[in-house]
C-alpha cells in the first residue's frame, strides 16, 4: 500500500507526497518520447512501402492489360482484313 502525507510548505500550499511512486526522470521520458516516434515512423514507412507495392502491381497489371488489349485488336483486325480478303477473292471467281 501506497504512503500519503501531506506537507504544508512556507507559502501555505499544501503537498501531498505519494511515496512509493518512482521519481519522474525528464531523460527516460523523452528517451521514451523519441523511441516511440521512432517506432511510429517505421510503422509509416511500412505502410507507404506496402502501398507503393500495391501500386507498383496495379500499374504492372494494367500495362499487362494494355498489352493484351493491344493484342486482341491487332488480332481482330488481322482476322477481319483475312475475312475481307476472302470475300474480295471469291468476287474474282
Amino acid at each position: 500500500m501506497s504512503a500519503i502525507t501531506i506537507e504544508n510548505t512556507d507559502d501555505g500550499n499544501l503537498l501531498f507526497v505519494f511515496g512509493d511512486l518512482p521519481h519522474f526522470d525528464q531523460a527516460e521520458y523523452e528517451q521514451a518520447l523519441a523511441e516511440a516516434h521512432a517506432l511510429g515512423m517505421a510503422d509509416a514507412a511500412d505502410a507507404l512501402a506496402e502501398s507503393a507495392d500495391r501500386l507498383e502491381d496495379a500499374e504492372r497489371r494494367s500495362r499487362s492489360d494494355s498489352r493484351g488489349s493491344s493484342i486482341l485488336r491487332g488480332a481482330v483486325a488481322d482476322l477481319t482484313a483475312f475475312e475481307l480478303h476472302s470475300i474480295l477473292d471469291d468476287d474474282d471467281e
